[in-house]
């Protein structure tokens, strides 16, 4: 009988998750991106070379949510949180750059090993591996939190504990469904179906590049908006920034909507970031299901 370190359940780790990492290199390299990070403009606490050691902990944490998942482990996602945490201490890197990505596609990589090649198999395998994690895995998170201080973490005030508190005493999945008017959390927690629009359309625009990326971005921001921009500005700024989408896309297309846009989203300091979390993951999932071919 095969070892389970030769198994291609656990081989499919080593082979896919450096390829779904990539949508955590290639996104922030993109331009251009209304108030975002690209490899031409930075944002005031973080640019470009901030996102390239930070991609060293998101393929840390991916390759040990994978493995943990090959290996029948109860919670690989409690397993990535963790490997991202350690980490990004490890890097110093103890602001956030890029926690929603990693949260994002923590799942995905727990499902790798698991799942059909199709990206419809790999996103509904992650949403049900986000669903049954346990205590532990919020607990990690509880604890990304405090590390990093995000930018819009306001005090909270409601059936869970704040993050200086205490921890919640349930899984993941059931804390990601409490706040999933957010962005990020509805797609871990509801099979990912923006996250697959934006990855059908890179292959129906035949690839990876900027165009891509505005196009994806625009998609994202014109259906489903942008929730980080409510939570840092309000629900006017969400709205507002929602309808700017849509009048300058139609107007002018994807691309140049997304550059007419930034000098204004720059100057208001609203950055799409949770957005920009689901395209890092539909660019990452469009790669892994080219490999499969």
């Amino acid at each position: 009988m095969a070892s389970v370190t030769s198994s291609p359940r656990r081989e499919a780790c080593p082979r896919l998750v450096p390829i779904l990492a990539l949508g955590s290199i290639i996104e922030p390299l993109a331009h251009p991106k209304p108030g975002a990070v690209t490899r031409l403009l930075p944002q005031a606490d973080k640019d470009v070379f901030d996102f390239a050691l930070h991609s060293a902990a998101v393929s840390s944490a991916l390759l040990a949510s994978c493995e943990a998942s090959a290996s029948g482990e109860p919670d690989p996602v409690a397993e990535g949180l963790r490997a991202y945490r350690l980490a990004l201490a490890s890097l110093g890197l103890t602001r956030n750059v890029g926690l929603g990505q990693a949260l994002i596609t923590v799942p995905l990589a727990a499902a790798l090993p698991i799942s059909g090649p199709r990206p419809e198999e790999i996103a509904r395998a992650a949403t049900g591996i986000a669903l049954r994690s346990t205590r532990e895995a919020s607990a990690e998170y509880y604890r990304l939190l405090r590390l990093l201080s995000p930018g819009h973490l306001g005090r909270y005030r409601g059936p869970l504990p704040d993050v200086g508190s205490g921890e919640p005493g349930l899984g993941l999945g059931e804390l990601l469904r409490a706040v999933r008017w957010d962005l990020v959390a509805s797609e871990v927690t509801g099979g990912y179906p923006v996250t697959l629009r934006a990855l059908n359309l890179i292959v129906i625009e035949g690839g990876v590049g900027d165009r891509q990326v505005a196009e994806a971005l625009t998609l994202v921001l014109a259906g489903a908006g942008d929730t980080l921009i409510a939570r840092r500005w309000g629900l006017r700024a969400y709205l507002a920034s929602r309808a700017e989408v849509i009048v300058y896309a139609g107007l002018h297309g994807a691309h140049k909507a997304m550059e007419l846009l930034d000098r204004p989203w720059r100057a208001r300091g609203w950055s799409p970031g949770a957005a920009l979390d689901v395209v890092a993951a539909a660019i990452g999932l469009y790669l892994v299901s080219r490999a499969y071919r």
